[in-house]
């Protein structure tokens, strides 16, 4: 650490509630015990992939913790020192940030108008507790000791970027749902094509956006049966998507579905028939979610039935088939999802294929056209 970054560490009590304690590392030791905590938490319990430096020494670390301050809370049942490490947070003022260059969020978020503010900033990280102290205790003694270290340092904003764990839109549907309504703007109104009306569904809403970001991601994962198939429909829906957000004027979401487009188009190149890579339920679970999140935040939810009209089909065929087996013991498909049951008809899987691209196509298409049929009534810069 280095000498002005020391100096706010021996001015920091540590404050008590029985065993627990909570301040600031005080030695290397500590800050490799706080490193190893986060290890675990983020590596191996959230399942997050470390590079092969972290995978060698079982560490979460990089250059910033040399230059920050780290926030711990300690259990001393457990010991003194690094022992007693069960909690974490990386605080980063704009001092140490220099000696870096840069912010840790600024690597990946814009942050301008947070380095134009003229107070003391504070960037908050690498937070982690502990499974067996996670409970209230910890947590009022992590930000008691940040409200400490806030008054010690005259702190004016504190920022930090968070992140959700794992890579499946399902488990994240509530989170992701919350994030769009209250954060984006994007409220809790759904616009309906065709009839130039918006329904307020108010909370609602969110009940329906679970479902749209559940049904989309599995509905792709189960059109990710043949060949290129997931590929081909979802690279024709996400060139869909970056036209429809250019009509909203949202050219950062046009952008990124013109990227996911192009992205698809370069994998097809491996992924189209005979396939040498697949792409699997991290690929397609990851495409549906990034497509229903572009529905919402374009506010065009139903107009993604007709954008992924083959999913749709897809699902369908798999609920139905389901349904009458369970209830009547007799399959309405050779085998489902339908894709396998022209397979099973006779259709080459090249057929299959092909003949689902076009439908997405047409089915892309369709959307534009109700887009343009409904110019004039939503609203929402038509």
């Amino acid at each position: 650490m280095t000498a002005d970054l020391a100096a706010s560490t021996l001015a920091f009590e540590e404050l008590r509630a029985g065993d627990l304690g909570v301040r600031l590392a005080r030695d290397a030791d500590e800050v490799d015990a706080s490193q190893a905590l986060r290890y675990r938490v983020f590596y191996d319990e959230m399942g997050a992939v470390p590079d092969a430096e972290s995978a060698r020494s079982s560490r979460d670390k990089d250059a910033y913790d040399a230059v920050a301050d780290h926030l711990l809370v300690l259990d001393h049942s457990l010991g003194d020192g690094a022992k007693a490490v069960v909690g974490t947070y990386r605080l980063i003022r704009a001092p140490a940030a220099a000696r870096i260059g840069h912010f840790y969020s600024a690597a990946e978020y814009d942050i301008t108008p947070i380095l134009a503010f003229r107070g003391e900033v504070l960037e908050l990280g690498r937070s982690c507790v502990d499974p067996a102290h996670r409970n209230r205790n910890v947590m009022q003694l992590l930000w008691s000791g940040i409200a400490a270290y806030v008054h010690l340092h005259g702190i004016d904003l504190m920022f930090g970027c968070a992140s959700l764990p794992g890579t499946d839109p399902d488990a994240m549907a509530v989170a992701l749902t919350y994030i769009a309504v209250t954060y984006f703007g994007r409220g809790t109104d759904l616009w309906i094509p065709l009839l130039w009306i918006t329904l307020d569904f108010g909370p609602l809403y969110y009940g329906l956006i679970f479902l749209v970001l559940i049904g989309t991601t599995n509905a792709v994962n189960l059109t990710d049966g043949l060949d290129g198939l997931a590929a081909g429909t979802t690279f024709v829906a996400a060139a869909a998507y970056a036209a429809i957000a250019l009509s909203f004027g949202q050219q950062p979401l046009a952008v990124f579905c013109a990227s996911l487009a192009g992205a698809l188009l370069g994998f097809l190149r491996f992924n189209a028939h005979p396939a040498k890579v697949f792409m699997g339920d991290t690929g397609s679970l990851a495409l549906g979610g990034a497509l229903a999140t572009v529905a919402v935040l374009t506010r065009t939810e139903l107009l993604l039935i007709v954008v992924g009209g083959v999913y749709v089909v897809e699902a369908l065929s798999v609920i139905i088939q389901v349904v009458s087996f369970k209830t009547r013991g007799k399959r309405v498909f050779r085998m489902s999802p339908i894709h396998h049951h022209f397979e099973l008809s006779g259709w080459s899987e090249t057929k299959v294929v092909t003949v689902f691209w076009l439908a997405g196509i047409v089915c892309a298409a369709l959307a534009l056209l109700l887009l343009l049929a409904s110019r004039g009534g939503t609203g929402y810069g038509f």
